[in-house]
């Protein structure tokens, strides 16, 4: 449907009108009125009011389950940022140990990249990567 309101012409998709219409039992000029107000064509004080309110109360943060700009900036700044604590992996630094050991005495160059989980090492050219992972024990 096109309509003109204040000089301004707009057009309105019929089946908006018709959800309207339906949703709230209204009358098609009530249902113009509407989506004009929820366009920006026309500013309704009261929807105003409302929005201005929800925004000083953080409303729409919590109901869109959105971040505000300040929560935004302490993420950014890593104010919230809690230490990670390793757990300490003895059996595992011991395996990755003696497996680096035993490749290098047999002419193996190696690089450990990390002390509980991977060995990068160069065999006869060749470029290698062991991966430790330890599978848990099933719970009975």
């Amino acid at each position: 449907m096109r309509i003109e309101y204040n000089g301004i012409k707009k057009n309105i998709p019929d089946n908006d009108l018709k959800r309207i219409m339906n949703g709230l039992k209204i009358s098609q000029e009530e249902a113009i009125q509407i989506w004009l107000e929820d366009e920006g064509v026309i500013i309704n004080p009261e929807q105003e009011a409302l929005v201005q309110k929800s925004k000083e109360n953080d409303i729409m943060r919590t109901i869109h389950d959105a971040e505000s700009a300040k929560v935004t900036a302490k993420k950014m700044s890593g104010e919230n940022k809690r230490k990670r604590t390793v757990k300490e992996q003895p059996d595992k630094e011991f395996i990755i140990a003696e497996v680096a050991k035993m490749l290098t005495e047999h002419g193996a160059t190696v690089d450990i990249e990390n002390k509980t989980k991977i060995i990068n090492f160069t065999y006869n050219g060749a470029p290698y990567k062991i991966n430790l992972t330890a599978t848990r024990v099933k719970k009975e």
